[in-house]
């Protein structure tokens, strides 16, 4: 199944697949909380991506429900401390290994997140909450934090037009 997967997709799929993300391609059983839902995001991802793969040192991912996209960073970058932050760590789930680091904290707040205190990140990936509110708070804090020439990623902007997301009705 792996090696029919390398032969498809590219590297950084194939590690969302191995890795239970919902970055990637596969279709997740039922009992993954992903439900069968997918993004397909990793095509896109390392296109742009793979020109730091190597010499990337600090990544940033906001959300991080199961881990399972942490680890498959942490194998992506193999140079990088990879670090998690999330309101809520109690679903993290298997071993993660020593580059990975989790903070707690609630995106919506500023002093939560300037407790990410590092300011030269090379990839910040904001997957977290999803309301506008979150995303906005999010990428005024951590934006600046970038390194020149970093990268910076916001996913899901499609539940902005959503209700139970946070839409306002004007």
């Amino acid at each position: 199944d792996e090696d029919k997967g390398a032969r498809i997709y590219g590297e950084l799929t194939r590690l969302a697949n191995k890795h239970r993300s919902d970055k990637g391609t596969m279709d997740h059983t039922h009992d993954s909380g992903w439900n069968g839902f997918v993004h397909n995001y990793c095509d896109f991802y390392q296109a742009h991506l793979e020109p730091i793969r190597l010499s990337a040192r600090k990544v940033l991912e906001v959300g991080v429900w199961f881990g399972g996209s942490l680890r498959m960073w942490r194998d992506y970058f193999p140079n990088a401390l990879i670090y998690g932050f999330d309101s809520d760590l109690s679903q993290v789930q298997g071993e993660l290994g020593e580059r990975i680091i989790l903070k707690q904290g609630d995106q919506s707040k500023r002093e939560d997140l300037a407790a990410l205190s590092h300011t030269d990140w090379d990839l910040i990936v904001d997957d977290g909450g999803h309301t506008m509110e979150q995303q906005q708070v999010t990428l005024a804090a951590l934006f600046p934090k970038l390194r020149p020439g970093g990268y910076y990623i916001l996913e899901d902007l499609f539940t902005s037009f959503f209700p139970e997301f946070g839409l306002e009705p004007d």
